[in-house]
């Protein structure tokens, strides 16, 4: 279940796409049109696909892009998610072995496919580096039927910018660090292991049980 690219430089233009609870481990990322590990991007993308594609529309089992690189980076693609039912979900891992940062900075909105009910963004990673996340996360395009939520689930995720999704936000053995706004969503929920910190704006209820900070 685990494909792992380590070439550096990989020069194909099109996305690419895991799905089905599979898990694509990479050396390198990069802005658009600069080779990486993905590709170099910059070209038409097949299927409507765009740089980073986690999920399909035939499952509900999403995808995993984990960075396994040993230098602190930046990519600018667009991240969308895809899936069908409830329990969609796209996971983004930082598991640098030397604590390398991972920086996300298109100021754009990420994708989520329409038909989707209900799906969660899974923001992780075993590194000890603080990733910046520039990306607004928008609640799903069906909003009539679904919400999209927000699970910190390991490393030090900083989420800058407006993030309208409506869905729940979890924190998790990780630190969610947001330095912009959440909401109106569901309530927050800082669990066992989870740290909240910033400057940012949350409007929503927010919890922190035991342990939590």
């Amino acid at each position: 279940g685990v494909v792992r690219l380590l070439a550096p430089n990989n020069s194909f233009t099109a996305g690419v796409q895991v799905k089905y609870a599979r898990t694509l481990q990479v050396m390198s990322l990069a802005d658009n049109g600069t080779p990486c590990s993905i590709g170099a991007g910059g070209g038409f993308p097949p299927n409507g696909m765009t740089a980073i594609n986690l999920g399909s529309t035939d499952s509900q089992r999403g995808g995993t892009l984990a960075y396994i690189g040993t230098n602190d980076t930046s990519c600018n693609r667009q991240l969308t998610v895809l899936g069908l039912g409830s329990l969609s979900s796209g996971t983004m891992l930082n598991n640098s072995p030397n604590n390398s940062s991972l920086h996300f900075s298109d100021a754009g909105l990420m994708n989520f496919n329409s038909g989707e009910i209900n799906c969660t963004l899974n923001l992780g990673g075993s590194a000890e580096a603080t990733n910046i996340f520039d990306e607004s996360i928008p609640n799903t395009a069906n909003a009539s039927s679904g919400v999209v939520g927000l699970a910190v689930i390991g490393s030090i995720w900083q989420l800058t910018g407006y993030h309208s999704y409506t869905g729940s936000t979890l924190v998790t053995n990780g630190t969610l660090l947001l330095e912009g706004n959440i909401g109106p969503a569901a309530d927050l929920t800082v669990q066992k292991g989870g740290v909240l910190g910033g400057t940012g704006t949350i409007n929503a209820n927010v919890s922190v049980f035991t342990s939590g900070t």
